[in-house]
């Protein structure tokens, strides 16, 4: 999701969050039936038709040349890789990723995504990313989801929507804060950022180990929360 602030000051947000599948029944982690319809391009797209000054094909450059060249994997990228290193071992594509002869791509190695290169090059000489939702490539993807055993059909695709949505706003000290409502995580920053407040954290003594740990104890309360309460409005 995306927040927005206009020329003249108006602040307004978009959601573009994946969203499950229509047959979807229940929730997975991983794998195939844990995917759903990707909402980025989606998203980017409508914020560059409502906003943007720039067209699609000029922004989606630097994307094209990170996947093909590559850059060096970071330290916690690394150790993520790591620990899914058997999930990824069990998917093709995740291996050819994620994996070099079987082995997890190190801290300083370079990740490459060709295959996501070419792909933003089909759509950059289009134009647009239309053909990501309802063209060619969301066949591709289609056609990949059923041989795989997921859900995401090209009807799921061809209905994915980005929504203009007013944001939830929470003031802190002088400033005002804007996020996406969910299914946008923003909504546990600001009921930790609430939290804190009620407890006058900002007038604590940030020497204290204690004012951490209220922080610790604010988010940890939030997170949770999250985990268990909230989901998808729609």
């Amino acid at each position: 999701s995306m927040i927005v602030r206009k020329s003249g000051g108006e602040v307004c947000s978009i959601d573009f969050n994946g969203t499950a599948p229509a047959a979807a029944k229940a929730v997975h982690e991983y794998g195939w039936l844990a995917a759903g319809v990707p909402g980025v391009l989606a998203g980017l797209q409508t914020a560059l038709d409502q906003h943007g000054r720039k067209k699609f094909d000029q922004v989606v450059k630097p994307a094209i040349k990170l996947a093909r060249n590559g850059f060096p994997i970071t330290k916690s990228v690394a150790t993520a890789i790591k620990a899914a290193k058997e999930r990824f071992s069990k998917d093709p594509g995740s291996a050819k990723l994620h994996l070099r002869k079987g082995q997890p791509l190190g801290e300083g190695e370079i990740f490459r995504n060709p295959d996501l290169a070419a792909m933003l090059e089909t759509l950059a000489a289009k134009g647009r990313v239309d053909d990501f939702y309802q063209g060619g490539i969301a066949a591709k993807i289609a056609a990949a989801f059923k041989a795989h055993g997921g859900l995401v059909t090209a009807a799921d695709l061809a209905a994915f929507t980005p929504l203009a949505e007013p944001p939830l706003i929470l003031g802190w000290q002088d400033h005002l804060i804007h996020t996406p409502p969910p299914t946008a995580g923003g909504l546990t920053v600001l009921q930790a950022l609430n939290t804190l407040k009620a407890l006058g954290w900002e007038k604590m003594d940030f020497k204290d180990p204690l004012t951490t740990q209220t922080r610790v104890e604010a988010l940890r309360l939030a997170w949770h929360d999250w985990l268990t309460l909230l989901g998808d409005p729609g």
